[in-house]
């Protein structure tokens, strides 16, 4: 198994603080439902922003 992570902080700003994550779709699903219990607010902006990018 494979899981590849990154940020974009290196290449727009420091303060820009969105990463990505490849891997296998069941681990994807288990992170992804661990996050919502750490971060309920979330960056709504700076996820459109970076989903129009």
């Amino acid at each position: 198994m494979v899981i590849y992570c990154g940020s974009f902080s290196k290449s727009f700003s420091p303060a820009f603080r969105m990463g990505y994550l490849v891997a296998p779709e069941n681990v994807i699903t288990l992170l992804s439902r661990a996050r919502i219990l750490l971060d309920r607010q979330g960056d709504h902006i700076l996820d459109n922003a970076m989903a129009a990018l």
